[in-house]
This record gives structure tokens, C-alpha cells and sequence, in this order.
């Protein structure tokens, strides 16, 4: 979606920054909305916690996070994934979004 509003110039399809998102629950409600994400499988997303990134960020910040036991999966805002121990920090305030 972030790249759709880049290349587009529609700042409403963005990083949850850009968007003014408040909540991960927000924001996985408008990739739902623009039709990024099946309404029938928000559901699916209650755990994961979503970063308050913004388009300046570097590729390898984390953009979603998924508890996995005593660790954490990232999906970064690159593509990949990683994991770690530990949630990443960030310089934003807040760093992950409620």
C-alpha cells in the first residue's frame, strides 16, 4: 500500500506514520478498507503489532511484529523476515502503535 500511495502521489496509502495511524488495529483496518488485506481476515491479526513507520525509514526497520513464545517475528519494512529476542527500538514516540 505504501508504495501504491508513493508512486501514485496519494497520501492516503502509506507507512503508518504517513497515515496518522493511532492503532495496529487501524491500520490493518485501512489495508483492509483499500482492499490490501481481506476484511474476512482481520481477525486472523490480533497479536501483531505494527510500527510507526514512516516513508524515510530505512528498508531493514521492522514494520510488524508477531509474539512467537519467547521470541518475536518480524516482518520487515524491506520484505524480509527476522526474529529476535527482543522488539526493536525506534526514535519515534510511539514506536509501536496501541
Amino acid at each position: 500500500m505504501a508504495l501504491d500511495g508513493f508512486q501514485f502521489d496519494k497520501p492516503d496509502l502509506g507507512w503508518p506514520y504517513d497515515c496518522r495511524a493511532s492503532t495496529s488495529s487501524g491500520y490493518l483496518a485501512l489495508l483492509a478498507e483499500k482492499g490490501y488485506l481481506a476484511k474476512e481476515d482481520l481477525g486472523l491479526f490480533n497479536e501483531i503489532e505494527i510500527a510507526n513507520l514512516s516513508d524515510s525509514d530505512p528498508g531493514d526497520s521492522a514494520f510488524a511484529v508477531i509474539p512467537q513464545g519467547k521470541t518475536f517475528l518480524f516482518v520487515l519494512k524491506d520484505g524480509h523476515i527476522s526474529n529476535s529476542p527482543e522488539k526493536p527500538k525506534s526514535s519515534r514516540d510511539p514506536a509501536w502503535l496501541p
